[in-house]
């Protein structure tokens, strides 16, 4: 992980998403790119767009003023192999949200950490919804709301379709994983369609043990299970796991086709968003490693 962007409109939900994003800058000796985009509502009549001009050019001083205070602060920490944090910003009037994935590709960015303070609209910082910034680009996102802790990742909780070998978007996760040696869960929500008794035999059985050990193999980190839990709601069972893993991150999958995608629906979302003060990391289906 070489370079974090960090949208930002200064707010509350900015600040605590910088500081996420800081704190894995130091772990992974990433750069920070800061973005912020402005508008000013257009008035075309004379004299107005003299007036329009002057307030326009005092508006993007000021941003710049604020925007290389944020950097300053940034470059005032140390990575942990002692080096300056390298931070610089982008200033854009009216970025449209199709921008932000032109952004992330121009700058190689590896990473997207996000603040959100409107679970309920889930606007996000640039104008736009966290939904429609994950159908405009291949990089996770990292989503944090104004309200959470920051502390280091190291239990995740990463929801998957089924246990397969075909689970290699798990190596998505391990370089952010590998940065605090955090255990990572592959979890399972599961229908009340068989018993207890059933599904715990289904998480010790060797098909279980097989996976696993491909997945380890193939990731070539260790630091991994599995389990399953019986909910006929998504995001209750996505509450019952974290609650019972203590999880600092939870990890999903956007992908239009499978279950996953009505977690991104906005009331699931701002459901999740609401009842846990953890980050969640959006991974898109098309950019996941084979």
């Amino acid at each position: 992980m070489k370079t974090i962007l960090l949208p930002t409109n200064f707010s509350k939900a900015s600040q605590k998403a910088l500081e996420f994003a800081i704190e894995i800058a130091k772990k992974a000796d990433a750069k920070i790119i800061v973005a912020h985009a402005y508008t000013l509502t257009s008035i075309n009549d004379e004299p107005f767009p003299v007036v329009f001009d002057n307030v326009l050019e005092e508006t993007k001083e000021y941003l710049k003023s604020q925007l290389d205070s944020v950097c300053a602060y940034i470059s005032s920490f140390k990575t942990d192999s002692g080096k300056t944090i390298n931070a610089q910003y982008i200033l854009q009037y009216n970025i449209p949200e199709e921008e932000i994935k032109e952004l992330a590709v121009s700058h190689h960015v590896d990473l997207i950490v996000m603040g959100t303070n409107n679970p309920a609209g889930l606007q996000n910082i640039l104008g736009s919804t966290v939904q429609n910034i994950i159908g405009n680009t291949n990089v996770p996102i990292l989503v944090i709301h104004e309200d959470t802790p920051v502390k280091p990742f190291s239990k995740i909780d990463f929801a998957i379709e089924e246990l397969s070998e075909k689970i290699y978007s798990v190596k998505n996760i391990i370089e952010l994983a590998d940065l605090y040696n955090a255990e990572i869960t592959l979890l399972h929500i599961e229908h009340y369609a068989r018993s207890f008794q059933e599904y715990e035999k289904i998480s010790e059985s060797e098909t279980v043990s097989k996976v696993l050990n491909s997945v380890k193999k193939v990731t070539n980190y260790d630091h991994i299970k599995y389990k399953t839990v019986l909910s006929d709601i998504v995001e209750e069972g996505l509450y019952k796991s974290v609650n019972e893993d203590k999880a600092d991150l939870l990890a999903l999958i956007y992908n239009e086709r499978n279950w996953l995608d009505e977690l991104f629906h906005k009331s699931v979302i701002k459901s999740v968003l609401k009842k846990f003060n953890i980050p969640v990391l959006i991974l898109h289906s098309k950019n996941l490693h084979q």
